[in-house]
């Protein structure tokens, strides 16, 4: 798939080569949002939780799991090899979308209008052992996130989970990708109770709401922040940002702080860009420098393909393609502001032969739902063509 071709230029030790006194504007805005999202998170967790559909899902999953024997057993590295693995399949087919043929509404979005189509999926870690802090008691375990939201297409920025539910205020997306790893999700909850004997039978709702559905802000907030970089390739020039009304950008004034240094931080990151064009910087320092919440981009991507993977199946094509889309687009089109770089041409060399491989599958023919058919067939064909283009030109 084309995510495997991008990750081979992602190499963790050249990331500090790329000093962040270029996005100084940024980091503070940075700072500044994430402040205001952990906040929230603090709020989060002083709640109990919420009972619906999706946590309803997630604790059907949990009901499966033997927890008994589990700890009858000696080690987390046994309860892994011995028992968690060999069930991932059960687990997986209560919610698979591939495996169940559900499409699933008001689930993990509430559902406002004609409501948002969720696909879930199961995904798994390559390397639980390496992955997972086996052996460590549960303060090393809080940070897991064996729940992803991966993707959706509004443009709101948005953080209301308090209710469990992501809640968008004005612009409810056509869809959301949503990745549970069953493996992870059972060690967790595992781990929880060993620590904490809870026999109370809210044990299990405080679990998903204080530390598996609060971490949804996370990945909101970085879906929110790709979004804003998207649209700065179709900037012309600064002064169209130093122009733009605050009060155009969607947000939600309780659940989604955009602030007012927001235009200075979108100069700081186009400066970046047209500097990138102007040849004046590498590609790889907005690929490679901590411009999301808690990472890069290549960071991101690399973590998703390692701890979010999802195995290479024919069914399960057109998710890996929906997941990855929009991140593959940014990569991409970063790239190709300098077209002549050496590492564009390489990578725009193997993609081409990925992409012809894709064409011929027609793989979001397998998409039931008809809109995100569409969106997905007309993103492959606009990244299709770009990638054919002239390599002389420049994006």
């Amino acid at each position: 798939m084309i995510l495997n071709e991008l990750t081979s230029y992602f190499m963790p030790n050249e990331i500090s080569a790329y000093g962040s006194n270029v996005f100084n504007k940024y980091n503070n805005y940075l700072l500044t949002i994430s402040v205001k999202k952990d906040e929230l998170m603090v709020r989060h967790e002083m709640a109990d939780g919420y009972e619906h559909e999706g946590i309803g899902l997630l604790k059907h999953i949990l009901s499966v799991v033997d927890i008994d024997y589990l700890k009858r057993i000696n080690n987390d590295y046994e309860r892994y090899t011995f028992y968690l693995k060999n069930i991932h399949k059960d687990l997986s087919n209560i919610f698979d979308t591939v495996a169940t043929n559900k499409t699933y509404k008001n689930t993990f979005i509430q559902r406002k209008g004609f409501g948002t189509t969720e696909y879930i999926i199961p995904t798994e870690r390559m390397n639980y052992i390496k992955d997972l802090p086996m052996g460590e008691e549960w303060d090393q375990w809080i940070d897991i996130k064996p729940i992803r939201l991966l993707d959706h297409n509004s443009n709101e920025y948005t953080l209301n989970v308090l209710q469990d539910r992501v809640s968008f205020k004005a612009l409810q997306p056509s869809y959301a990708i949503i990745s549970i790893d069953p493996i992870a999700l059972a060690f967790m909850y595992y781990k929880f109770l060993d620590a904490h004997d809870f026999s109370s039978p809210m044990s299990t709702q405080v679990f998903l709401h204080r530390y598996v559905i609060s971490k949804f802000m996370d990945d909101l907030q970085d879906i929110w922040l790709r979004n804003q970089f998207l649209s700065l390739f179709d900037i012309e020039n600064e002064q169209e940002i130093s122009k733009l009304n605050i009060n155009t950008i969607v947000f939600n004034n309780m659940y989604g702080f955009v602030g007012h240094q927001y235009k200075d931080a979108m100069i700081s990151i186009y400066r970046v860009m047209d500097d990138v064009r102007q040849r004046k910087r590498r590609p790889e320092t907005l690929i490679k420098s901590l411009i999301l919440s808690r990472s890069s981009i290549s960071d991101y991507m690399s973590d998703i393909y390692t701890k979010a993977h999802i195995p290479p199946l024919r069914q399960y094509m057109w998710q890996v393609y929906l997941k990855d889309m929009r991140w593959v687009e940014f990569i991409l089109k970063t790239y190709m502001l300098q077209p002549d770089y050496v590492n564009t041409r390489n990578m725009i060399k193997k993609l081409r032969i990925e992409t012809e491989k894709l064409v011929r599958t027609r793989f979001w023919t397998n998409i039931r739902h008809i809109l995100t058919r569409n969106i997905v067939e007309e993103h492959f064909n606009e990244m299709y063509e770009l990638i054919k283009q002239d390599r002389s030109k420049s994006f």
